[in-house]
């Protein structure tokens, strides 16, 4: 998606494409917020599954909050707020320790909500989390681990310096 994004607006996509664009992201992230839990019981799986719905929201909204030519639209653009990024940053953190104590699956299938919640990691205690989960990830044998976790310091370093650009949310 984040291709397709790029493509339209540079090659100056009209205003009914970038609307498309949009509704159809909108719609999407209504789905995933639509999404609950079918089972009561908070078991590995409808953990993990959650895990991924916290991931996804942030994945899909910053598909969008890098294309500030995206905010001359009327509305239904899929970016989440400061905050609502936050918290959903937060829940990954809260359930990721939990999932690696209690849960029987592979530790790879946690880095893609850690690393995008790493992405929007804003202060030094959110960040620590996330690298202490990544390297709590790593010890057990996933060696790509470190990579990500090598691209989400030198990400950080980018933004602390100003180099690298802000999502719209966080300006």
């Amino acid at each position: 998606m984040r291709d397709y994004i790029q493509r339209k607006a540079s090659t100056g996509a009209t205003y009914i494409e970038l609307e498309s664009l949009s509704q159809t992201g909108w719609e999407l992230q209504q789905e995933i917020l639509a999404w609950k839990l079918s089972a009561k019981d908070p078991n590995s799986f409808n953990q993990v599954a959650m895990l991924y719905q916290q991931g996804m929201l942030i994945y899909l909204s910053g598909q969008y909050d890098y294309r500030p030519e995206l905010g001359t639209l009327p509305a239904n653009v899929p970016r989440r707020t400061g905050t609502e990024i936050q918290t959903h940053v937060l829940r990954i953190l809260d359930l990721t320790p939990h999932l690696l104590n209690k849960s029987n699956f592979a530790e790879v299938m946690y880095l893609f909500p850690l690393r995008v919640a790493g992405a929007r990691a804003v202060d030094f205690v959110t960040r620590s989390k996330v690298i202490g989960l990544a390297r709590r990830i790593a010890e057990r044998g996933f060696r790509v681990t470190e990579r990500v976790l090598s691209d989400l310091q030198l990400l950080w370093r980018f933004r602390d310096s100003g180099l690298a650009p802000l999502p719209i949310t966080e300006i």
